[in-house]
């Protein structure tokens, strides 16, 4: 995974461990591609391969592996499904959004940073319609979308890339900032500022 998802999946699990007092998560699935490799297996897709995708699975007490949505895991999979944005992550393919994203699959986790993911979460919103949203509605600085978070205020724009390859876009200067694709023909411009320290 890449640095940012690592550090983030570990602290999430390490709050599951100590809410839930289980250390039964397992991942299944999560690559990087390196420069010229095939991909891993078949399931390996575009996410997986950036770093940003995880499988996960219960490796049950019993030595026996479970799908997360088994009644053996159901604490473990509600606790993901309630928490996971406050570590960046959201269900990737939800079952009652599957005619939007075109899967239904309910252990893949994307991490796609804090403030994204709970907004996704606040407005029921999977990454398609999150995205299609910010195209739609805050396709400009000036139309930028802010989401609260305890640890400041992040405002996030989409800009489109496809033109003749010199992009240019505008940030506040008083805030750190992170710039992603979205896949097809644009960017996404996170700017966040963090609230004072003490």
């Amino acid at each position: 995974m890449t640095k940012d998802a690592k550090e983030a999946f570990v602290n999430m699990a390490d709050a599951l461990f100590a809410e839930l007092g289980t250390n039964e998560l397992l991942v299944s699935n999560a690559f990087v591609k390196a420069e010229n490799e095939a991909p891993a297996s078949k399931e390996s897709d575009k996410e997986h391969d950036a770093g940003l995708a995880v499988d996960l699975k219960v490796f049950g007490s019993d030595k026996n592996t479970y799908p997360l949505t088994s009644t053996y895991a159901t604490n473990i999979y509600n606790w993901l499904l309630e928490n996971a944005h406050k570590y960046g992550f959201v269900l990737r393919y939800p079952a009652d959004k599957a005619e939007i994203t075109g899967k239904s699959i309910a252990n893949q986790f994307r991490y796609v940073g804090v403030a994204h993911a709970t907004y996704m979460k606040n407005e029921g919103l999977c990454l398609e319609e999150y995205l299609g949203l910010l195209k739609a509605e805050h396709n400009s600085i000036e139309k930028a979308l802010k989401i609260t978070t305890a640890s400041g205020d992040t405002y996030v724009y989409y800009t489109d890339a496809s033109g003749d390859g010199n992009l240019e876009y505008k940030v506040y200067k008083d805030a750190s900032v992170s710039i992603s694709g979205d896949n097809q023909n644009g960017i996404i411009v996170t700017m966040t500022r963090a609230l004072p320290q003490g």
